[in-house]
């Protein structure tokens, strides 16, 4: 029984918090009422005076109009001429005619509808006003203004507690600096923040953003970017799972799946993540990072732990540090460190600092082991520092400072190594990688020699010279011509025993010869990134 009346005194609560929130429209003044039962049955005509307007009251909502049929019974009302509604000190609206209904408390506005909220101005023709939910529903076009900003838009919804603006369909953002078009956004009329829930193209002065899903300060001109993102600059375009832009500090970021290409130059770096400054015009990629430049009509692949690009399209400097590791069709390359200095054609591949008390301590096949290295077909080239030079978009030249040594492995027995080495190298590119070689001051020579007809291992040749040239044909060592006053001795095989068979220097790098684009992947590319 005692559950019974608690039952019965929340059923009484309910009904009377209900009839409070609904209570009758309230007729606060009319210059006329008439009554027309045979043309409007059920109805109060209201009637403006020569001074006032029809003015109407329902839960702290107002409405003025010239003419209004209120069902007073049925608790709803249509007004005429002249509508204002205002709600508290936060909404204004006005059209031609407003339909309310005190019971649901909707308002449907029609003809020439403005909205004010006191921070932007809505202009359509239809509007649904639902107190209960705190929404502002437009179906048909409308434009949303202030003193700088324009929206438009085929429909969409303000939430009024949130000061939210919901955009569907042909989404067009307007300022004199900025122009947004969008399928669906969110727009936060307080802090002109936008957000962004299908595809989204924003135009400034000097660049342009792409994105499927976003967030855009529209006064801060700064965001962040998701799916489908790009930002095109300065005749570039950079992609990336997410992008992060700030106008003002001519900066993004991006991370996964990056791609920056500069149309100008040809060239493409991809990456993990990514930092640009576009004032600069300078970019920083690390984790997987890959310089892709045209060279001959063909790819130019360049790997580092950190690739760093700066200067315009035309002076472009990329330096890449840590694990270097470059791939070419017809040549591959492996270094500590690059600068490819894109004005000079000039691409210089750099062993890390050595100092000189160290120095000392190391073995010439040891410092071998930590040089630069170049393949080219079947040579493996090395030196203290690989230089290599680049005429209209073409490998051109090879040059080497400093201890230069080319060794070639003996197809017929693999332990074999054919063996050249001097000071200064000076190489020239063909189609097909090296063409020819000077080797220049203290040169040095071991070379296997065959039969022609049983393949057999006839002698070993061993010279040194001022200088040398070597020719190549067909992937391998042709000819050798010897320059200023040649030394050399052809010895029989058993004559020279294994620890003859190679000069200072010696060190055989062909298990890390890279084969393919897919190769010069190091093994820190694969470990999980942290920015």
């Amino acid at each position: 029984m005692k559950n019974l009346v608690v039952l019965y005194l929340l059923f009484l609560i309910s009904c009377f918090s209900s009839f409070s929130q609904n209570k009758e429209v309230e007729i606060i003044y009319a210059g006329s009422l008439e009554i027309d039962k045979k043309n409007y049955p059920g109805y109060k005509i209201l009637k403006k005076s020569n001074t006032k307007q029809v003015h109407l009251l329902h839960n702290g909502l107002e409405i003025w109009s010239d003419k209004v049929f209120f069902q007073q019974i049925e608790n709803n009302l249509n007004s005429y001429g002249n509508v204002v509604l205002k709600q508290g000190d936060s909404l204004i609206l006005t059209c031609d005619n407003l339909d309310y209904d005190g019971n649901t408390k909707i308002a449907v506005a029609r003809k020439n509808v403005i909205l004010d909220d006191k921070k932007m101005i809505l202009k359509t023709q239809k509007l649904y006003y639902n107190r209960n939910l705190e929404i502002v529903e437009y179906p048909e076009k409308g434009t949303l203004f202030d003193s700088v900003t324009t929206i438009q838009s085929d429909k969409g919804i303000y939430y009024t507690t949130q000061n939210k603006y919901r955009f569907e369909s042909n989404v067009n953002v307007k300022r004199n600096d900025l122009n947004i078009k969008s399928s669906k956004m969110d727009f936060y009329t307080s802090s002109n923040k936008s957000f962004f829930l299908g595809p989204t193209t924003i135009i400034g002065e000097d660049y342009i953003i792409n994105c499927d899903n976003g967030l855009y300060e529209i006064e801060g001109k700064k965001g962040f970017f998701k799916k489908n993102a790009s930002i095109k600059y300065n005749f570039k375009e950079l992609l990336g799972d997410s992008i992060f832009f700030d106008k003002e500090l001519g900066f993004a970021s991006a991370k996964d799946n990056i791609k920056l290409t500069d149309t100008l130059n040809n060239s493409i770096i991809t990456g993990t993540f990514g930092k640009v400054f576009k004032d600069t015009d300078s970019v920083m990629i690390t984790h997987k990072a890959v310089a892709i430049n045209l060279i001959d009509k063909d790819s130019l692949f360049i790997r580092a732990d950190t690739l760093i690009s700066t200067g315009k399209s035309d002076n472009r400097i990329t330096r890449g540090f840590k694990n270097v590791r470059i791939f070419k069709n017809n040549f591959s390359a492996k270094s500590d460190s690059i600068v490819f200095n894109n004005n000079e054609g000039l691409v210089k591949l750099y062993r890390n600092l050595i100092l000189k008390d160290d120095l000392d301590y190391y073995t010439p096949n040891e410092i071998s082991a930590k040089n630069p290295v170049l393949w080219s077909n079947n040579s493996q080239i090395t030196g203290d520092e690989i230089h290599i030079k680049i005429n209209d978009k073409k490998i051109d030249s090879l040059i080497i400072l400093n201890n230069s040594f080319v060794a070639e492995q003996d197809s017929l027995n693999l332990k074999n190594f054919n063996q050249l080495k001097g000071i200064r190298l000076e190489g020239k590119f063909g189609l097909n990688g090296l063409e020819e070689i000077d080797l220049i001051k203290n040169t040095e020579m071991i070379y296997y020699l065959y039969d022609d007809n049983n393949l057999e291992l006839t002698g070993i040749d061993k010279a040194i010279c001022s200088s040398m040239k070597i020719i190549f044909e067909e992937k391998s060592i042709s000819e050798m011509i010897f320059f200023t006053d040649p030394d050399g001795t052809t010895f029989p095989p058993d004559e020279i025993p294994e620890n003859s068979r190679k000069l200072i220097g010696f060190f055989w790098r062909g298990d890390e010869k890279i084969k393919s684009k897919d190769e010069i992947y190091h093994e820190f590319d694969f470990k999980k990134f942290v920015p």
